[in-house]
């Protein structure tokens, strides 16, 4: 029997998600979208960064390649992530909360389509449906 535990997990997640970006958005009256924005952000990077210890940690032969490439690709993924979120509570404001979940929402079909004429990716039907990557032939979920 399949462990069904990322039900329970991705509903929980989507909930907090939900509500994460309400009290954003509370948040933007007083400071703005890049004042909400640096909020969340910033309140995160010290769990990152204890994350990352932990793990460096737990793992002792772990060997990270933090070679000039990995700060590139990470500056340019979390520049991304806080123009997103700013976007985001922009059209929460503008055109209101549920239009603002719903463009986050097609943020899943929007990468699938991307790594489909980026890199080739190949997806299935249900990967199409559901975000879901085909595993490789002949491997186990």
């Amino acid at each position: 029997m399949a462990n069904l535990l990322w039900v329970p997990a991705t509903i929980a997640a989507s909930v907090f998600q939900v509500g994460r970006n309400a009290l954003q958005r509370g948040v933007m009256a007083d400071s703005g979208p890049w004042g909400a924005t640096l909020v969340r952000f910033l309140f995160g990077l010290p769990f990152s960064i204890a994350f990352v210890g932990i793990a460096l940690l737990l793992v002792p032969h772990a060997d990270p390649h933090w070679v000039a490439a990995f700060w590139l690709s990470a500056i340019a993924g979390a520049a991304s992530q806080v123009l997103a979120t700013a976007a985001l509570l922009t059209a929460m404001h503008r055109a209101g909360f549920a239009v603002g979940t719903a463009l986050q929402q097609s943020s899943l079909p929007l990468a699938a389509l991307l790594g489909l004429v980026i890199y080739h990716d190949q997806l299935s039907a249900i990967g199409w449906l559901w975000g879901w990557r085909s595993p490789p032939p002949g491997s186990r979920r």
